[in-house]
């Protein structure tokens, strides 16, 4: 049909099956509720769709794709979960996983586990969801096998972290689908190479004590323009460099590392030494920083 008015060979209407009151709208309309059957998938590929669309057009059935809302996929080894835009897991899909069966009554189990999530639409209207954090912790409290497989996986990624698999941060930090996230570990991993580097060189060159903790009051100030203390409470972290962005964290990997260089090529020993070192490589680096780049001529 193309406006009012226009005539139709066939209307069909399609609803949930447990929603009693659409179906009975559907058939005042006029609409027979036994001559056709509907079935549906949710959740395809794009090379799963193109197969089923072959296959219908070849046995004549009707294929009609939804495309709306789209769910994103959060793949956890070889599990594929329905998650929202903002990270919420299709309750249905995380149940099943923890072998549960969705329950009638969602209102009274949602109740009883203490789940709080907002619905969101994947595709099919408002469905209930579970934050990460809830689906972790039924996997933890349910007696299934299901679970139990789960919490033997938690248990091997607790494992690697203790560790340092550095491919366990490599997998997670593939499957944050911001680059901006991904560009930050990359400097925070840089940052924290070039602290240790400086570090192992002031004690190879006699500091000792208050230098260490002097050295980063200077980088802080130099960088960011106030103390340590300040940024931790102000940002909410609990280590100075979670708080930084990518900006930040490589100005401060270029102070250390040009610090480490200084001070060897210098001959620097002792902390007044170091300090003094440290300082002027500071000095140099925010006026670089600070000052606009003048436009060449010819």
């Amino acid at each position: 049909m193309s406006g009012p008015g226009a005539r139709a060979y066939k209307v069909m209407l399609m609803t949930g099956a447990g929603r009693d009151a659409a179906r009975a709208f559907c058939e005042k309309c006029g609409c027979d509720g036994t001559s056709k059957v509907a079935f549906e998938k949710r959740w395809l590929s794009e090379k799963l769709s193109e197969t089923l669309a072959e296959l219908c057009f070849k046995h004549n059935l009707c294929y009609t794709p939804r495309m709306k809302s789209l769910p994103n996929i959060l793949e956890f080894g070889n599990v594929r979960l329905p998650v929202s835009a903002d990270g919420l897991i299709n309750a249905a899909a995380a149940l099943a996983q923890l072998g549960l069966a969705f329950p009638a009554d969602w209102a009274d189990f949602a109740r009883t586990q203490d789940l709080q999530s907002s619905e969101r639409d994947f595709g099919a209207g408002a469905e209930p969801t579970l934050h990460p954090d809830e689906f972790t912790r039924l996997a933890f409290v349910l007696d299934t096998a299901e679970a139990k497989r789960w919490r033997k996986r938690a248990q091997t990624l607790l494992s690697r972290a203790m560790q340092g698999d550095v491919r366990l941060s490599a997998q997670i930090a593939e499957r944050n689908p911001d680059p901006e996230a991904r560009r930050w570990l990359a400097a925070r991993l840089e940052s924290t190479h070039a602290r240790r580097e400086l570090l192992s060189t002031v004690s190879r060159h006699g500091g000792s004590g208050q230098v260490y903790g002097q050295l980063g009051s200077i980088s802080n100030r130099s960088v960011l323009g106030t103390d340590s203390a300040t940024i931790r409470r102000e940002r909410g972290v609990k280590q100075t460099r979670d708080g930084l962005n990518s900006t930040e964290l490589l100005r401060m990997a270029y102070l250390d590392t040009a610090t480490a260089r200084a001070i060897q090529e210098h001959g620097a020993h002792g902390n007044a030494a170091i300090l003094r070192v440290h300082e002027q490589v500071a000095r140099r680096e925010r006026l670089g920083w600070e000052m606009p780049l003048t436009p060449q001529t010819g």
